[in-house]
């Protein structure tokens, strides 16, 4: 049944912490919401408080033993590979007849950087999914960073049908006085709120359309393929020059997203402009002609959807409503790409540095004697022989460790990615084959996660192995590998 105070039926998914806030934000303004993490503390953050999602709606994805991903993207990808079909099953089921399908993720979280491997889940169902992803703060680490870039380029090599990037540095600068125990509802409320208000400029019983921007307009918009901006001014006063003003500075400085986006790079664009009644009665009709004609010609021929609302006479000032959709990565996504180098090189130094020796500058020689009882009874006895000094402990292994090592097969296959010699690829495969007769089923649950990754052609006969193993998360992972890979090839 839809709803008759919105043009279209929007679904949000939220995957990891960041995400699942804002699907609860959506909640509350009442859309359809399911949040989705392997943290059950995330979870059970969002079944209480004023926002709050139902048990039913929180779903653990998380694979038994561990708590959350960190900044561990491969175990995240391992996540939802293992839990694929009850994804499907419970999204098929909450978005059934969504014209929108918007999925919240916190880009650089271990959960939330696999955004791109949820969107290729939901592809497969034929959902029209909408990104709205947040980048990490300047204070968070540049491992964080460099997830949250990789996830950048990701969904840029298979784009969604729409995607919104939400600048989290630009949000705490704007909101920095706001207690501490509201401010992720407030800027939650920031970013879901513009998107709620276009869902609604046709529902409004005080305000009249002139010129509506309907539902398969606005479903047009945010499905173009593209990167999707918003943003909205309050106008003293309305003329062409300020809307084409306002248009730019929502592209060129956005306060809530990457900046310095150009307009010749829009491909569909949307205005929705509400003036006072008294004001529209004193603007001619050739306000209208010249922004429609100067934003295409700005644009070099995008789609422009242009709408006009009259508001109450006593309303003072108009406001112009923006939405936009450009086939181009904001040029500031390079700040954070230089900010994600210099640190993560920072880490790698660090990383490769040793304990040094400690020097105590002729202190071991002030240490007391340590005589033997028995030889404090007896001075005849002669000097006990000083018995061998035990050899040194060797090092464990990581797949010795209690817990197989999700990090092991994340550098292995990167290696196997980066390897151009036969032999070299061929050392790896075997590790991560051999990974195949271990006993514990997690240990080859990441050892064919890795494979499939990589190269699942490369991989085809192990993996045809792993696809009658005992456990059904490694046999359905390695299934569903033989299976994309059939439809490629």
């Amino acid at each position: 049944m839809r709803n008759a105070d919105r043009s279209l039926e929007i679904t949000a998914l939220g995957l990891g912490q960041a995400g699942g806030r804002i699907a609860a934000e959506f909640a509350r303004r009442g859309y359809r919401a399911l949040a989705l993490n392997n943290a059950k503390a995330d979870l059970a953050s969002l079944t209480s408080g004023r926002i709050a999602l139902p048990e039913a709606q929180c779903i653990h994805i998380g694979l038994e033993g561990s708590d959350g991903a960190g900044s561990d993207v491969d175990y995240g990808r391992a996540c939802i590979a293992a839990h694929a079909e009850q994804i499907r099953t419970a999204v098929a089921e909450h978005a059934a007849g969504a014209d929108v399908v918007v999925l919240a993720a916190g880009l650089g979280e271990g959960i939330g950087s696999c955004a791109p491997e949820l969107v290729a889940l939901l592809r497969e169902q034929g959902l029209p999914v909408v990104v709205l992803s947040t980048l990490p703060h300047h204070y968070e680490s540049g491992i964080t960073k460099v997830n949250a870039l990789c996830a950048v380029r990701d969904l840029a090599q298979s784009p969604p049908y729409g995607w919104v990037m939400i600048d989290n540095e630009k949000l705490s600068r704007l909101h920095h006085d706001v207690p501490i125990n509201a401010y992720f509802e407030t800027i939650n409320r920031a970013i879901v709120e513009p998107l709620d208000v276009w869902n609604r400029l046709n529902d409004r019983a005080s305000v009249r359309a002139i010129r509506a921007l309907d539902g398969e307009d606005l479903r047009t918009l945010l499905l173009a393929g593209g990167v999707l901006n918003y943003h909205s001014q309050t106008l003293v006063k309305l003329g062409a020059a300020e809307v084409l003003e306002t248009v730019r500075a929502s592209l060129a400085d956005n306060p809530i997203m990457p900046g310095k986006s150009e307009l010749a790079n829009v491909a569909y664009l949307g205005i929705a402009i509400e003036a006072p009644e008294r004001a529209l009665a004193e603007t001619p009709f050739s306000l209208y002609e010249g922004i429609a004609e100067q934003t295409k010609r700005e644009t070099g021929g995008a789609a422009v959807y242009l709408g006009l609302y009259a508001a109450p006479s006593e309303e003072a000032s108009a406001t112009v409503r923006v939405l936009s959709c450009a086939h181009a990565v904001p040029a500031s996504i390079t700040e954070l790409i230089a900010e994600a180098q210099r640190e993560a090189t920072a880490i790698q130094q660090k990383a490769a540095q040793h304990v040094g020796a400690l020097d105590l500058g002729g202190l071991e020689r002030l240490r007391p004697v340590h005589v033997a009882r028995s030889a404090r009874r007896s001075t005849a006895q002669p000097a006990a022989t000083a018995p061998a000094p035990a050899s040194e402990p060797s090092l464990r292994t990581e797949s010795a460790a209690g817990q197989p090592s999700r990090g092991r097969y994340e550098r292995l296959a990167n290696a196997f990615r980066d390897a151009t010699a036969d032999d070299a690829r061929a050392k790896i495969a075997g590790e991560l084959s051999a990974a195949l007769q271990s006993e514990d089923a997690l240990e080859r649950f990441y050892a064919v996660n890795a494979m499939s990754r990589v190269d699942a052609a490369y991989f085809r006969d192990v993996l045809r192995t792993a696809a009658r193993d005992a456990d059904r998360h490694v046999s359905d992972l390695a299934r569903r590998a033989l299976e994309k890979l059939s439809r490629t090839s």
